[in-house]
């Protein structure tokens, strides 16, 4: 009999080398300069080059700003920004021993020549970004976004193991959520979307995957759901699902203020912040945006929410030009999951599902649910954690002989999904729109060699010197012996050979 201490001890570490493969894989990509990642990145310019909040000397290099009191501000909640302050000091530190020049951004006519430095700006004109200002946006990414997305992936594995799954099951069930979802790409640029979702599935996770009646787990819970939703609004709906969840859980006063403690004091920050530039602790960047296209799109329903709408659900799941379901079929089935009876209780079943419903529903009455120049509906990747912990109830266990064909279809779907994801990240997430985003823009794009394909954009191997599709080899390398050596992992696998063996 194997000794209970040892296989906690392998999965621990095969959780954190799971982890650390995430974060190289996504520090490998070093996307294009964009709106929404250069308006953070310029709030936390702001933060650490001038001591001030408002990004006046950076503004042209994004639409996506907010305006009061005759400055420019970042339009986005604030917490990426202020995560990335860190690492960038650090970057500033050793950027200036090496005499190089701070982060700059000048404008420059539309007739200038186009190379990996431009950004388009907010106007008629391109933006020269220099150096500076994109490896320090780079290093400010992979110390968020691409840290946060590593953390995400090595604690849905370890989660997927606590839930009784084995450690051989999990490491599908992980890689299903991590590299085949929208969290692959978002995970490599500034955006809000993966630290939210790491932060919400982390509260969750304390209160009902560990399930600890302790004093310090309801205070870290809620400074969880808290910073989630400081790094993105719209999760304010997962932390109220979650903190409702502890009102239903506990009738201990105890727990319930410390939970809510802990909530306040990232949302305290924030209201110091609202406060300091708008003037009012409530009063955020997107109902003060200096772009009139934008802020009419904001002034429907509530923030730029209406009522949510059928057509745009079909076309946010099924759809070929943005669908999540058509670039990630691993959530069909995962979605199929939530039906499934197991060791799982029914109220963890429940508010996984409901968190993942309402989530998708309220994006589906966006006025933009495409994202804009996404790779997919970003704003529903919050609740991607909780949508794939269907898989838990659904994954074929790999010592079932008579599921062999069901973990087949599953391979199949997850193969699918990751190269999807892979292809869309090495191209280029910053997608236009288009009718298919696969057919139109990942894979011909891919097949004539054009990785990265939006300027700017670029890669560890195209840093070393390797040309188009040759530049994603050696993290395809690294990939493919860590599922060589994991094959057996899949579930199905092994059990189908035995079978074959015996017939």
């Amino acid at each position: 009999m194997d000794d209970p201490g040892t296989s906690v001890r392998f999965a621990g570490g095969r959780t954190i080398g799971f982890g650390l493969l995430l974060w190289i894989t996504y520090a490998y990509f070093v996307p294009s300069p964009s709106w929404n990642p250069n308006s953070r990145f310029n709030l936390t310019l702001a933060l650490v080059e001038h001591h001030k909040f408002d990004i006046d000397d950076y503004h042209n290099n994004t639409g996506d700003k907010a305006q009061s009191h005759g400055h420019y501000y970042c339009d986005k909640a604030p917490g990426v920004s202020f995560l990335a302050v860190p690492a960038y000091a650090a970057f500033r530190s050793i950027w200036r021993f090496l005499l190089k020049d701070l982060p700059a951004t000048i404008v420059i006519g539309r007739d200038g020549a186009a190379d990996a430095s431009l950004a388009k700006g907010d106007g008629n004109d391109d933006v020269l970004l220099n150096a500076g200002y994109r490896w320090g946006q780079y290093v400010s990414s992979v110390f968020t976004n691409g840290l946060a997305g590593a953390c995400l992936g090595a604690l849905f594995l370890w989660t997927a193991t606590k839930r009784g799954r084995s450690v051989q099951d999990a490491t599908g069930i992980a890689m299903s959520l991590s590299l085949g979802t929208l969290v692959f790409p978002y995970s490599t640029s500034l955006y809000g979307h993966v630290p939210s979702a790491a932060f919400a599935f982390a509260a969750f996770s304390l209160l009902w995957i560990h399930e600890r009646q302790e004093n310090g787990v309801f205070f870290l819970s809620g400074l969880l759901c808290s910073m989630a939703t400081v790094c993105e609004w719209p999760s304010a709906l997962i932390s109220a699902f979650i903190g409702g969840s502890v009102l239903f859980r506990t009738r201990n006063l105890k727990f319930i203020s410390l939970w809510a403690l802990g909530a306040a004091l990232p949302a305290a920050l924030a209201f110091v912040y609202n406060q300091a530039i708008f003037g009012s602790p409530f009063a955020v960047g997107y109902a003060n945006l200096a772009r009139s296209d934008f802020a009419i799109g904001m002034s429907t329903g509530v923030m730029g929410f209406s009522w949510p709408s059928p057509r745009t659900l079909l076309l946010m799941l099924f759809g070929r030009a943005r669908g999540l379901c058509y670039t990630g079929p691993i959530l069909v089935l995962a979605a199929w999951g939530f039906s499934k009876s197991g060791r799982d209780s029914k109220s963890f079943r429940v508010l996984a599902a409901l968190i993942s419903c309402t989530f998708v529903l309220m994006s589906s009455g966006y006025f933009m649910w495409w994202g804009g120049a996404a790779y997919g509906p970003r704003h529903v990747i919050p609740c991607l954690p909780f949508w794939c912990l269907g898989l838990v109830l659904a994954w074929p266990r790999s010592q079932n002989a008579s599921q062999g064909w069901l973990g087949h279809v599953f391979f199949a779907c997850l193969a699918l999904s990751m190269v999807n994801m892979f292809l869309g990240t090495a191209v280029g997430l910053e997608a236009p729109l288009t009718t298919d985003i696969l057919f139109r823009y990942a894979y011909p794009l891919t097949a004539h060699g054009h990785i990265p394909a939006a300027p700017g954009a670029s890669n560890l191997g195209r840093l070393l010197g390797l040309p188009g599709l040759l530049s994603l080899t050696p993290l395809a390398l690294i990939w493919s012996i860590y599922i060589v050596w994991v094959w057996r992992l899949f579930p199905g696998y092994k059990s189908s050979i035995k079978a074959r063996k015996n017939e």
